[in-house]
């Protein structure tokens, strides 16, 4: 009997190795809003996600790859705005 549950267990965990490789290479959809002050509401990136979901954290990893992009091509205020943005944690 014990030995159905360790491979029970390990079927299990072998399934949810691969959801997550599947999900961290999906490409995800991210939006933010501006505050009055021009600044990206950095907790609102990702929003449409529920929090401490792997959807959530992956689409605000690429949301700040992306922040991150236009942090180094943007100047002015722009570029403030961007590099701000591009500081965001993804586990949040």
């Amino acid at each position: 009997m014990n030995i159905i549950a360790v491979a029970i267990v390990m079927l299990s965990l072998t399934a949810q190795a691969g959801s997550y490789d599947d999900a961290k290479s999906k490409r995800y959809r991210f939006d933010w809003k501006i505050n009055k002050a021009n600044v990206i509401d950095t907790d609102s990136v990702c929003r449409q996600y529920q929090k401490g979901t792997l959807s959530r954290r992956f689409c605000r990893e690429q949301a700040r790859e992306h922040f991150d992009g236009k942090c180094n091509t943007t100047k002015g205020e722009e570029k403030i705005k961007y590099c701000f943005a591009a500081q965001l944690h993804p586990a949040r």
